[in-house]
């Protein structure tokens, strides 16, 4: 584990960095075809209304403006009643939103240090969150995390992909543009925000396992990235 001290500034704690990629690191579950349209629907419920509660995964807007949050409260209780104007898409059912990034925009509340200490937000994309806390935005508009149902592959089954645009939320990350050696301590700011993916990747696992499927996620060398035996990063 790498050794830390005490920071004294913001540029300090902000040990961690937004990618030029929405993969820098991958949650994913393999699930067996689900032939009832209905339990699909079922567990895209249960995956928004914890991405609500954790603050990890927020609808902010969809259906070009037809869904607003701030008008319309959350997008589980909307697509109960309206879910007919999401139209079917593959084999996906009627009402299912998730997969499709061009039909909604998300948004997640990030913690993130400044000179008055540690600062809350929510942020649809990554640069802005970068920006805000000074760091290198590289110019992308990647959410910090998207979920991605894959259509049927051909053995009927389906893939769901949970991937992160920045590395935030980890104890120890790599130093990217910093001159450093090894990885660098990004304990005070994963501290605020890594329990609250914890919290929703541990209910996205569950439904996922309802139906049948596995939980894997992205091999990382050591001494950055650290997770633990079921995927969940590590305090």
């Amino acid at each position: 584990m790498p050794s830390s001290t005490s920071p004294g500034s913001a540029s300090d704690v902000n040990n961690w960095n937004s990618f030029k990629t929405d993969e820098g690191f991958i949650w994913s579950s393999h699930i067996p075809r689900v032939t009832a349209g209905e339990r699909v629907t079922a567990w895209q419920d249960t995956v928004l209304r914890a991405g609500e509660r954790h603050g990890i995964l927020r609808v902010v807007e969809a259906l070009d403006g037809e869904f607003r949050r701030d008008r319309d409260g959350s997008i589980a209780d909307w697509l109960v009643a309206h879910g007919d104007r999401v139209e079917p898409f593959g084999t996906f059912p009627a009402g299912f939103l998730l997969g499709r990034p061009d039909l909604y925009l998300p948004a997640a509340r990030l913690a993130y240090a400044t000179g008055d200490g540690m600062t809350e937000a929510w942020f649809t994309n990554v640069a802005d969150l970068a920006g805000a806390a000074g760091l290198p935005p590289h110019g992308r508009v990647y959410p910090p995390l998207s979920i991605d149902p894959s259509f049927w592959d051909e053995d009927d089954s389906f893939t769901v992909s949970l991937a992160t645009a920045t590395d935030i939320w980890f104890p120890h990350n790599h130093p990217a543009h910093r001159v450093h050696d090894g990885p660098i301590d990004n304990r005070v700011v994963s501290a605020r925000n890594a329990p609250r993916l914890n919290a929703f990747l541990t209910e996205v696992r569950t439904a996922c396992q309802a139906l049948g499927g596995d939980w894997r996620w992205t091999s990382t060398p050591a001494g950055v990235w650290e997770v633990d035996d079921e995927g969940l990063i590590r305090g």
